[in-house]
């Protein structure tokens, strides 16, 4: 502000002098006053000179302000972006998984039972049953049946090639030095960082197992311990199978549930996809 200031007295006395020495000049006084004009139109020229010499300082200091400022934001105004942040719950953020609660309504304790739903299409319904197989720990564990009902008559629907009684579907959950990664079979569902790790054990009293952060190992997950109907993307209707998985705090460290998402085809085949949701 100041430099500006500065610059605009210098160039009105340079004005002033500029147009004092051309009234000697006009007025033919150029004989006596010469030493006055030369002196008048030299002071003109250096406030020119000077003048030229600010402006060229206040833009330099505008834009070594500007350079001060982006390096201590460590961005320029062409860089600044009018986007706001992304959120988080990207790929292997916990944030992106749903809550078992959005499935099933008491997922803690599951009960023999069985249910009616058309799962096909069709306009007939199929049996779903749950069978009680009496394991302990975790939730417990079950066995699944489906059995279409028409006519009076049931009969048994073969549940998928990679669900077995004593398994259950093929989840485990393997640790190593980033975390876990929930797999069903080779495809990975989830994947949640030490970090989020770290919060869950926080979160359960269980502080004592972030110690044991960082080190691999691989722990399979538990046989079917419940199922619910719920709509799929095309509005009919599909099973959700829950199983449990464990972390490194032991059987009793309730990771999340490994979702097997099973759609009957018109031929009793089924069409299986996976996914992962959170303990609550």
């Amino acid at each position: 502000m100041c430099v500006k200031y500065f610059c605009v007295e210098i160039l009105l006395y340079g004005c002033y002098t500029f147009n004092t020495a051309l009234y000697y000049i006009r007025k033919k006084e150029v004989k006596y006053k010469m030493k006055k004009i030369l002196k008048l139109l030299a002071v003109s020229a250096a406030s020119t000179v000077l003048l030229c010499g600010c402006g060229e300082k206040e833009n330099y200091i505008s834009e070594s302000q500007s350079k001060n400022m982006a390096d201590a934001s460590g961005k320029t105004s062409e860089t600044v972006s009018s986007e706001p942040e992304k959120q988080s719950g990207v790929q292997g953020e916990a944030t992106e998984y749903g809550t078992i609660a959005s499935l099933f309504a008491d997922p803690k304790n599951p009960k023999e039972h069985s249910e009616e739903a058309d799962l096909d299409g069709d306009g007939a319904v199929e049996e779903i049953t749950l069978i009680d197989l009496k394991y302990n720990g975790g939730d417990g564990g079950f066995k699944l049946e489906v059995n279409r009902v028409q006519n009076g008559s049931r009969k048994e629907i073969v549940l998928p090639d990679n669900y077995m009684e004593e398994t259950g579907f093929p989840f485990e959950s393997r640790f190593d030095e980033n975390g876990v990664k929930i797999m069903a079979g080779e495809e990975c569902v989830a994947q949640l960082s030490n970090e989020d790790l770290k919060k869950h054990y926080i979160e359960k009293d269980m502080k004592d197992v972030i110690e044991q952060l960082g080190k691999k190992e691989t722990r399979g997950g538990d046989v079917i311990s419940g199922f619910a109907v719920t709509p799929s993307k095309d509005g009919s209707n599909m099973l959700a199978v829950k199983t449990y998985l464990s972390g490194l705090g032991g059987h009793a460290d309730c990771l999340g549930y490994g979702i097997a998402y099973l759609q009957l085809n018109a031929d009793d085949t089924w069409e299986v996809t996976y996914g992962f949701l959170l303990d609550d």
